[in-house]
């Protein structure tokens, strides 16, 4: 896991307003890379025709949760256990975690992969930092994230064509050449530039760039 550089303003006031309950469990690391609550529920619509799907990875949960709500069961796998004590604890919070099985592991190991049941479709959301540098310093090659998301995506496809894959804002899109065809939705929250949703198969509303605008006011 890479290095956190300088540290955030975690208070309650803050937690409450990025993912909905200020008693959620997070660290440093996990609350920069949380998805906000709005962003979150806006992806997951995607899979409400979904009924067993796959999350990788895991973080505190904050993605997780509006998986659990909109499908029937959410397969999600993590390979820092801090991670996954924290994302058990925040969907007891929120009340899902009835619908959700953990699994330890790198997803890319032929084990941990074996361990997951057939699929509808997943969301894959890895690290974008590098390793070894800030989590504000984002990776523009998908082989420099972690786990590296080319590998990742095309190790998912092969159980499953119906794809959602988070990347920063900051990605080279000439990276996206080497994948299949897709949506490619840029995410804007308060009129802030948050980072891209990459959908594939069934997910995918149109082949191209789309655009979605989210407000908190």
């Amino acid at each position: 896991m890479a290095h956190v550089q300088g540290k955030v303003n975690m208070n309650k006031g803050n937690i409450l307003k990025k993912f909905g309950r200020e008693n959620y469990k997070l660290a440093n690391d996990t609350y920069v890379m949380g998805i906000h609550q709005i962003l979150g529920t806006h992806i997951a619509q995607r899979f409400a025709d979904c009924d067993i799907i796959l999350e990788a990875c895991t973080g505190a949960g904050f993605m997780l949760i509006p998986l659990a709500q909109n499908v029937k069961k959410v397969i999600t796998v993590e390979i820092n256990s801090e991670h996954l004590k924290q994302a058990k604890n925040n969907i007891k919070i929120a009340g899902v975690n009835s619908k959700i099985r953990f699994i330890l592991g790198n997803i890319l190991e032929d084990k941990v992969m074996k361990k997951i049941p057939k699929i509808d479709a997943a969301f894959l959301d890895p690290d974008w930092a590098e390793a070894g540098k800030s989590k504000s310093a984002h990776a523009t090659k998908l082989s420099s994230m972690q786990p590296p998301a080319d590998i990742l995506l095309n190790k998912t496809i092969k159980k499953t064509p119906n794809v959602a894959l988070r990347l920063p804002k900051e990605l080279n899109l000439r990276e996206l050449r080497k994948v299949p065809p897709h949506e490619l939705e840029k995410i804007y929250l308060d009129n802030d530039f948050k980072f891209y949703c990459a959908y594939f198969g069934k997910l995918a509303r149109k082949i191209g760039r789309t655009r979605f605008e989210a407000f908190t006011l």
